[in-house]
């Protein structure tokens, strides 16, 4: 039997096996998209933003919350999408039908470049080489000012919609999507192989494991996922700002995933809708609103290391138990 502190997040939650219950997270989708429906425009903006950033952390735990591999330049993939289909549609005014998905094409082959040259690299050096991309890429975005903006960004993406409901409907089904997709493939074989890689990379391939094959695919996968969100985000903010590619907003990324839960798919989505609510909530409160937000990330990393979705999975099962129940949903 495996020891149950050796297990991954996921596996502690009880997301084994391969059913239509483990996707019953993706139910709540549609209940945001009625709180946004329904709600006053401020809300309806806060949710789609919020259902944007965990696109983000879907597709960044799907890779580093299961191999182990932290990816400090996440950002890189929704910003070459965003640039790209910007460009696309502001210079060229091409469609959205088309500048969108050649956007998430140049993300593609960005993940493709990025993991043949840095996926052989272990430990803190993996993180530091990819962080360095997205400083390259920024640099870019100035050299060719006159085409990318330079500091101003691009400007004049035009929207898809002018009401803000049907970007939210189109946002949360990408997240929905990306949570369906990220569900199946951690539990498939390959999540198999990037747990193994992430209990140790050298025993995995000493069990005959092409470990690079499996880190490459899940690299790619995850960086459609947040390319995806990233392209459509830049049509509904109608700009394209460079500071999309600072190291800062891989950061956030990653607390939105260690405060959700990492390693768990719902926990990123959980953490990411919590801290923009929350960062939304504290704008009244003009001095004091980072210091209020900080103090809660290190109270919350502190008292509940394994992200918020953990303690509250706990508190289902010991509800359900007293019930009588034979067990919780599955993948809590």
């Amino acid at each position: 039997m495996s020891d149950p502190q050796n297990l991954s997040p996921a596996d502690r939650l009880g997301g084994g096996g391969n059913n239509l219950r483990q996707y019953w997270p993706v139910l709540l989708v549609p209940v945001i998209g009625l709180i946004g429906w329904f709600g006053s425009q401020p809300v309806t903006i806060t949710l789609l933003y919020g259902a944007t950033w965990a696109t983000y952390a879907v597709g960044y735990d799907m890779f580093s919350g299961f191999s182990g591999r932290v990816n400090l330049g996440y950002a890189m993939f929704p910003a070459t999408a965003a640039y790209v289909t910007a460009a696309l549609s502001a210079r060229f005014k091409l469609s959205p039908f088309i500048s969108i998905p050649a956007g998430i094409a140049a993300a593609v082959l960005l993940a493709v470049l990025v993991g043949a040259l840095t996926l052989r690299i272990t430990g803190i050096y993996f993180a530091l080489s990819t962080s360095i991309i997205p400083l390259a890429l920024f640099q870019l975005t100035h050299v060719f000012g006159k085409f990318l903006g330079g500091e101003e960004g691009i400007w004049g993406v035009p929207p898809i919609f002018t009401d803000p409901r049907l970007d939210l409907v189109v946002v949360l089904l990408i997240l929905g999507a990306s949570m369906c997709f990220a569900l199946w493939y951690v539990r498939s074989k390959a999540g198999l192989v990037l747990r193994a890689i992430q209990g140790g990379e050298l025993t995995a391939q000493a069990l005959g494991l092409n470990t690079f094959r499996f880190l490459f695919v899940s690299l790619l996968a995850s960086s459609v996922i947040g390319a995806t969100a990233g392209a459509y985000l830049a049509h509904f903010q109608m700009l394209v700002a460079p500071e999309i590619l600072h190291i800062i907003t891989t950061l956030q990324i990653i607390t939105f995933a260690q405060i959700g839960g990492p390693g768990t798919i719902v926990g990123p989505v959980l953490g990411s809708f919590l801290l923009v609510n929350l960062n939304e909530y504290l704008r009244a409160w003009t001095d004091l609103r980072l210091f209020v937000y900080f103090a809660t990330l290190v109270l919350l990393l502190r008292f509940s290391p394994d992200g918020v979705l953990v303690p509250i999975a706990r508190a289902i099962r010991r509800l359900f138990r007293r019930t009588g129940a034979p067990s919780g949903p599955e993948g809590i």
